[in-house]
């Protein structure tokens, strides 16, 4: 049997939704073995076969220039298989290593192996102008690897589909992250789909993480359910859910995530993750793992700052729409907090360190509060400070600390001879010397950006104090009062 010319647009154009078919042309040739009245198998000869599409002003073709298939008996139906097809897709080559086409009276499967992903996407166009704008973003992104593909539908049922890939790969795209060697599994029945994305040395890469260099994933295993509606006019595009006991295994920071992502107009997410802390994470992993996303002044101020810590208790929760972050008129929520044990930081590259501290810290949408306790300042105690960027938008950003001191006042000289007010407080309190017990609170003033001096201020309660004043010789005892 041979056909030339086949023409089956009118019938293709109606299985797509906006997608005008232009050509739909088939040639082929096709033997068949009978033996006792009965099929024993048959050979399908591809001539050239062409397919040509547009979907609002662009067009698409798809041509076979030729191929072999082998047909056989299966069951009540018949089975195909192919040798190896070409395709020539638009400006692009690829090749369909194998796939197999069960049809009986009951069902029909059709399964493919190894095929490419980057072509195979860019026939998504052929659902019309939804099918356009995924097929776009996924070129942008230059999606790579490879997949099988299984589909099968019975008679009266919906259609049960399912996709595994392997070393896949793609660059960031608007909000979406960039990835590198990560396997998929999804399984699906019509519109909704359970899938799972799993990988070990995962390179992973967006703005709002770090723009410079991927996050490494040690291992990866995300799992969860995918949905779109069936109806184009509905405002939900999709919806993607984490299921819990998905984890993302960064290097010294593994992390269990549960979340929702929904795409109408805005992306929206609702999220919550925990850090498995039982071995506390160091310093040196945190300030890795310190997202952009919090701002450029706060994550160079932290990175600065931050020198040791053992951290315990991370968790964060977030809820909202994405480009609204960091919701300064409470259209959403921010959480994020943490406990540090043994912190050592510094006010400013310039300041002495900070030692011995426990101290929790807390985002709250705008706001970040690190609350030190039981520290010293060289010499001098800290029985607690406050640290509080107001707001993570202000321009300029002001960093305010404020905490309260107790020790010798002669600690006070040293601390200040070791800061930028070593000229001024540091030069007073090498002219009056303190001795005796002192307490009082210190305030500092930072502009983040650099944008201005920093402001001290502060006073000193003095019970009983000695002072020696250098330049007169003079010793005064049972001082009291407060110095400012």
């Amino acid at each position: 049997m041979q056909a030339s010319n086949l023409d089956i647009a009118s019938w293709l154009q109606q299985q797509v939704v906006d997608a005008k078919i232009s050509q739909a042309e088939f040639n082929f040739t096709l033997w068949l073995n009978f033996a006792a009245s009965e099929f024993r198998n048959g050979t399908l000869q591809l001539a050239r076969n062409e397919l040509h599409w547009q979907v609002g002003q662009q067009r698409h073709q798809l041509v076979i220039p030729k191929g072999l298939m082998r047909l056989r008996p299966q069951a009540d139906g018949w089975l195909v298989n192919n040798n190896p097809l070409t395709f020539i897709q638009d400006s692009a080559t690829w090749t369909l290593p194998t796939m197999s086409w069960l049809q009986t009276p009951e069902q029909t499967v059709l399964s493919a192996n190894e095929v490419p992903v980057a072509p195979l996407v860019q026939l998504a166009s052929l659902a019309g102008s939804t099918g356009q704008a995924w097929a776009e973003k996924l070129q942008q992104s230059k999606l790579r690897g490879v997949l099988d593909l299984r589909m099968q539908r019975k008679l009266d049922e919906p259609m049960n589909w399912q996709i595994q890939g392997h070393n896949l790969a793609w660059q960031g795209h608007e909000q979406i992250p960039a990835v590198a060697e990560i396997d998929i599994n999804l399984v699906g029945q019509g519109s909704t789909a359970r899938w799972q994305v799993f990988g070990e040395q995962v390179a992973l890469q967006s703005q709002w993480l770090d723009s410079t260099a991927p996050w490494q994933l040690a291992k990866l295993n995300v799992s969860g359910e995918f949905a779109w509606p069936a109806d184009p006019q509905s405002e939900t595009r999709w919806q993607l859910r984490i299921a819990d006991g998905s984890r993302v295994e960064l290097a010294g920071l593994p992390l269990e995530v549960r979340a929702t992502l929904r795409q109408s107009e805005q992306l929206e997410v609702a999220a919550r993750v925990i850090a498995d802390t039982r071995t506390p994470v160091d310093a040196t992993v945190l300030r890795r793992y310190l997202p952009e996303v919090m701002g450029a002044s706060l994550h160079d101020y932290l990175q600065t700052a931050l020198l040791e810590a053992k951290a315990e208790s991370i968790t964060m929760l977030w809820r909202g729409a994405v480009e609204e972050f960091p919701y300064t008129q409470q259209q959403g929520v921010f959480r994020a907090q943490a406990t540090l044990r043994d912190l050592v930081y510094k006010f400013q590259p310039n300041w002495p360190s900070v030692t011995e501290a426990s101290a929790y810290v807390h985002f709250g949408n705008e706001r970040m509060h690190i609350r030190a306790e039981d520290a010293a300042l060289l010499d001098m105690g800290l029985p607690q400070v406050d640290t509080v960027l107001p707001d993570l938008t202000a321009r300029p950003p002001q960093l305010l600390i404020s905490g309260s001191i107790a020790g010798d006042g002669s600690a006070l000289q040293p601390v200040f001879a070791q800061s930028p007010l070593a000229s001024s407080l540091g030069k007073t309190f090498e002219e009056l010397q303190l001795r005796g017990p002192l307490t009082g609170r210190l305030a500092l003033t930072i502009p983040l950006d650099n944008s201005g001096e920093v402001i001290a201020e502060g006073y000193g309660d003095l019970n009983n104090n000695t002072l020696n004043v250098t330049s007169l010789g003079q010793r005064f005892a049972q001082v009291s009062g407060r110095i400012r």
